[in-house]
């Protein structure tokens, strides 16, 4: 690889960690209390390290298994 491109690849992703455009994911559930019918919410999978805004590109819906892109919430 040339290392002008290598640096340019370098500076790109440092950028992004800059403004903020490093995102990660948790999945969550909710179980309910069968004594009293408190809904309490259970952490599963989480992952991080997902460079850029745009989630199909940089791999961040296909690690958290999501394939209905209308089935997730930005929190």
């Amino acid at each position: 690889m040339d290392i002008r491109k290598h640096l340019a690849a370098e500076v790109l992703e440092y950028d992004y960690y800059l403004r903020g455009e490093v995102y990660w994911y948790r999945r969550f559930t909710y179980k309910t209390c069968e004594t009293c019918g408190h809904q309490e919410e259970e952490t599963g999978d989480s992952c991080g390290g997902f460079i850029g805004q745009d989630f199909k590109e940089n791999g961040l819906f296909e690690n958290a298994g999501i394939d209905n892109f209308d089935d997730w919430e930005e929190v």
